[in-house]
């Protein structure tokens, strides 16, 4: 009884351990970005004008580091990022020397000046910047997202019909947005939480600016969680009836078992914001065109500097996504 009772807290210790490294790998590299930023690839400036039924056309914005190469990676940031986020710079910087063109896309809004805001279903977005005049000589399209741009990439994986989309990949991403958002929402993530809303409000103020926010400004400020984000601007501007059935509406997760695009998930066994419990229900009913791999010694969207996800070459998260992405499709 004695050693049932010891190793129950042995466990009870690694548990506790584990969960402080996913905090050390989700902390680490953002800490390490802000002392040396990587450096982006050159660029120019992107920008298409999307349709909307509310004002006629919404512009989207980005970076394109473009050679006229064959191949083109789109790569989308998560919830309260940007075309600039240090972990998508990173990623374009790894991409473009490996011989890909990039465009460092960012959602509706994400720029600032007030033009409209995102959602994590509007595949329609992606599609559209896939079929752009300035992606069209491309012979050869991926997408990459991260965290909530991974759930906005396989949204995209299962309605685009361009042909020249080769591959996917969701790094760290949400599945089940109603879990997510309690996963988000819980007391002991108020760091996290407090981080991305910090983001999201200086949104709303350029959309208030621009007369575009659809709730009085000083209530959004007052938002503590993703759902009263989710309430106060999410559901009112795309028209969901509350947050729930936004939710219910948008997640991809019940979606995965049509994706036909070769496409991987790589998930933190220990992600801090999104835990793995909310994300492996809808990876098991995934489709076979879906690979998942777990890595241990991660946070979210943090990877240790050796990250394995099984590919040959170089044991680093960057290279070895990009190795995935070229052998799958």
């Amino acid at each position: 009884m004695r050693v049932g009772a010891k190793a129950r807290a042995n466990c009870v210790r690694l548990l506790h351990v584990s969960a402080l490294l996913g905090h050390l790998y989700t902390l680490g590299p953002f800490l390490q970005y802000g002392l040396r930023p990587p450096q982006a690839p050159a660029s120019t400036p992107f920008e298409l004008a999307v349709p909307d039924a509310q004002y006629g056309a919404v512009p989207l914005r980005g970076r394109l580091s473009s050679a006229g190469r064959r191949s083109c990676i789109v790569a989308v940031h998560g919830l309260g990022g940007d075309a600039e986020s240090a972990y998508v710079v990173a990623f374009a910087k790894a991409a473009w020397e490996r011989g890909h063109d990039v465009l460092r896309l960012g959602m509706r809004g994400s720029d600032g000046l007030g033009d409209d805001v995102y959602h994590a279903g509007l595949a329609s977005d992606l599609a559209a910047v896939c079929a752009s005049p300035a992606l069209a000589s491309y012979a050869e399209l991926r997408l990459v997202g991260f965290s909530l741009g991974g759930h906005l990439a396989l949204h995209a994986a299962m309605s685009n019909a361009d042909a020249r989309l080769r591959a996917v990949a969701a790094v760290g991403s949400p599945l089940d947005l109603a879990l997510g958002q309690v996963a988000i929402d819980a007391t002991k993530r108020w760091p996290y939480r407090r981080h991305v809303l910090r983001g999201l409000c200086a949104m709303a103020v350029r959309l208030a600016e621009r007369g575009r926010l659809p709730s009085p400004l000083a209530a959004v400020k007052r938002a503590r969680t993703l759902r009263d984000w989710d309430r106060l601007v999410v559901a009112k501007r795309f028209g969901f009836d509350g947050p729930e059935a936004y939710y219910a509406s948008e997640s991809v997760g019940p979606r995965l078992s049509k994706l036909a695009v070769p496409t991987i998930y790589v998930g933190a066994e220990y992600d801090p914001m999104i835990p793995a419990s909310t994300v492996q229900p809808a990876l098991a009913r995934a489709s076979s065109a879906l690979e998942v791999r777990w890595l241990r010694r991660a946070g979210h969207i943090g990877f240790a500097s050796e990250a394995d996800l099984g590919e040959r070459g170089e044991r680093r998260f960057e290279p070895q996504l990009l190795s995935w992405l070229e052998r799958a499709g």
